[in-house]
């Protein structure tokens, strides 16, 4: 088990820099509120997923996730999405949002996964997937507004993984990056990134990855919470694989891909997220020669 550095958090993110220009400190008395929805998108057909083939089959769910923050005066969207790209549904969806909800698309910022085992949305075959999910995602942005409670408050926090490697000479960027929406004693949201591609459970069936498998680990570890996760521009940058990629769906859920054991564990002071750590260091187990 490897605990992560307590340090002040550097934040780089671009939603945090988004956070902190889009709700300045002021003092006006308005309490900030926060809502959250989450649902499933998977296809019901075979399309073609970003790693080439027409899916033959679902290995697991893929999901969106909106969470919401209202200031009182303005609100600021942030979607993510088990999705390679949204390409397809982006233009419809900013439209809908502005005209619909009033919320100016420079508010709505939209996370994907990077996930190579959803529907590729630039591929023609797929539009009419694309147009379903345009009004899906828009349910739910709407969903989120909903459920908005307060008062919440925003938490920043950093740390380190060193599960990936890098090709080439390049160095490798191990930080883990979090946003935790709190109200009161309650976690209503845990945003985090991670600056890699996914490791998939599969060649050519639906599922999300490791950071879809790391969500669900998250909100089943802390109740009540939504779990979102967003890609940090891996690059050319990956997780440790096993040599046999096949392989992993039958091992146990919860150690079959590496971020699907990893958590996060907030600080129980009102301080920052204190660490994030894989609760196995060796979730492949080889058998020995």
């Amino acid at each position: 088990m490897r605990k992560l550095s307590e340090r002040r958090p550097i934040i780089s993110i671009c939603v945090v820099v988004g956070l902190i220009a889009l709700f300045p400190i002021t003092t006006r008395a308005f309490d900030m509120k926060a809502g959250v929805a989450k649902a499933v998108i998977t296809p019901d057909v075979p399309l073609v997923i970003t790693n080439g083939p027409v899916a033959t089959g679902k290995l697991a769910d893929i999901c969106a996730r909106a969470l919401v923050l209202n200031d009182g005066k303005e609100r600021l969207v942030i979607l993510t999405y088990d999705l390679n790209c949204l390409d397809r549904a982006t233009a419809p969806l900013r439209k809908r949002v502005r005209d619909e909800l009033g919320i100016d698309p420079a508010r709505l910022i939209l996370l994907a996964t990077h996930n190579h085992n959803g529907p590729i949305q630039i591929n023609p075959n797929n539009f009419k997937y694309g147009d379903w999910l345009a009004g899906r995602l828009f349910d739910l942005i709407k969903e989120a507004i909903a459920n908005e409670q307060g008062p919440v408050k925003l938490l920043f926090g950093s740390g380190y993984e060193y599960c990936l490697v890098s090709l080439g000479n390049a160095p490798v960027d191990y930080e883990i990056q979090v946003l935790k929406v709190m109200a009161g004693d309650q976690a209503v949201a845990l945003l985090f990134n991670q600056p890699t591609h996914p490791l998939q459970g599969s060649r050519s069936k639906y599922e999300a990855g490791h950071p879809g498998f790391a969500m669900e680990e998250i909100e089943a570890k802390m109740p009540g919470v939504q779990a979102m996760y967003a890609d940090a521009c891996g690059g050319n940058q990956f997780p440790l694989r096993p040599k046999n990629i096949e392989g992993v769906p039958d091992m146990p859920r919860g150690g079959r891909l590496p971020m699907g054991r990893c958590r996060m564990l907030p600080d129980r002071s009102p301080a920052n997220v204190r660490r994030c750590h894989f609760l196995s260091r060796r979730p492949f187990q080889r058998k020995r020669r």
